[in-house]
C-alpha cells in the first residue's frame, strides 16, 4: 500500500473506433499511404480501443498490402469476416432465397473456418440496423456501408429485426451442439428464412380461426371414433 500510494497511476480509457480511424487518416495522409475507410475501420475494431495496437496493426497492414491499406487485405490479414459476405447473406435471408444463402455460406467455408466470428458479425450487423431504425443517425456504422445500413433499416420492420436477432443469438448458443459448425450456421439461416413474425391483425385472426377449426375437427374425430368403438363393444 505504501508503494502504491507513492506511484503515479494512470487510469486510461479505451478510445472509440471513430477516434482511432480519424487519427489513422491523419497519419496515413502524412505518410502518403493509400487506404480506404473500410480498412481503417477493420484496424480500429481489431485494436479494441488501443491506439498503440492500432498503429502496430497499421504497420503490419501496410507491409501485408504492399504499401497500401485496403479493407479486403486487412480482413485477410486479421482473419476477419468480409462484410460483403454479411450483406450478401442478410440480403438472401430477407429475400427468402435459401439457395443463395447456402451458396454464400459454402463460399465462406471454402476460405474461412471461423463460423462463430460470422455469427458474431451477423449479430453486430443486426444490432446496428436496429439502432439506425430506432434512432436514425445514432449508430456507429463507419466500418459498414452507411447507406446499406439505412436501406436495411427501411426494408425491415422492427418485429422482423428482433426475431432475427433473438434467433441468431439462440443459434449461437446451440452452435456447439451441431454436428459441425457449417451445418449449425446453415440451420440458423434456414430458421431465419422459415420463421417470419405475423404483424397483420387479419392474419392473426385467420390463424386463430384456423387453429380453432383444427381443434374442433380433431375433437369430432375423437368423438366419432369413440362412438364407433362403443357400438362395436355393445355388438
Amino acid at each position: 500500500a505504501t508503494v502504491l500510494s507513492r506511484c503515479l497511476q494512470f487510469h486510461l480509457k479505451n478510445l472509440s473506433p471513430e477516434l482511432i480511424v480519424n487519427y489513422l487518416k491523419v497519419v496515413f495522409e502524412q505518410e502518403a499511404v493509400t487506404f480506404d475507410e473500410g480498412g481503417l475501420w477493420a484496424i480500429a475494431r481489431a485494436a479494441a480501443g488501443s491506439m498503440r495496437d492500432a498503429l502496430s496493426l497499421s504497420d503490419q497492414a501496410i507491409a501485408f498490402g504492399g504499401g497500401q491499406v485496403i479493407e479486403a487485405d486487412v480482413n485477410s490479414m486479421l482473419g476477419a469476416v468480409d462484410h460483403r459476405v454479411l450483406t450478401d447473406l442478410l440480403t438472401a435471408i430477407i429475400q427468402g432465397d435459401a439457395a443463395l444463402a447456402l451458396s454464400v455460406l459454402s463460399d465462406y467455408a471454402d476460405r474461412v473456418s471461423d463460423f462463430v466470428a460470422l455469427v458474431d458479425e451477423l449479430l453486430s450487423l443486426l444490432h446496428r440496423i436496429c439502432v439506425e431504425q430506432a434512432v436514425p443517425g445514432a449508430g456507429r456504422e463507419g466500418h459498414f456501408h452507411r447507406q446499406l445500413i439505412q436501406t436495411y433499416a427501411q426494408q425491415m420492420n422492427p418485429e422482423q429485426l428482433q426475431l432475427y436477432y433473438q434467433s441468431v443469438l439462440i443459434g449461437k448458443r446451440d452452435l456447439v451442439l451441431a454436428p459441425d459448425p457449417l451445418s449449425g450456421v446453415e440451420m440458423i439461416v434456414l430458421r431465419l428464412i422459415a420463421f417470419q413474425p405475423i404483424t397483420d391483425v387479419d392474419s392473426l385472426d385467420d390463424l386463430a380461426n384456423s387453429s380453432q377449426s383444427s381443434v374442433k375437427a380433431i375433437e369430432a374425430s375423437v368423438i366419432e371414433e369413440h362412438s364407433g368403438s362403443s357400438s362395436s363393444s355393445l355388438t
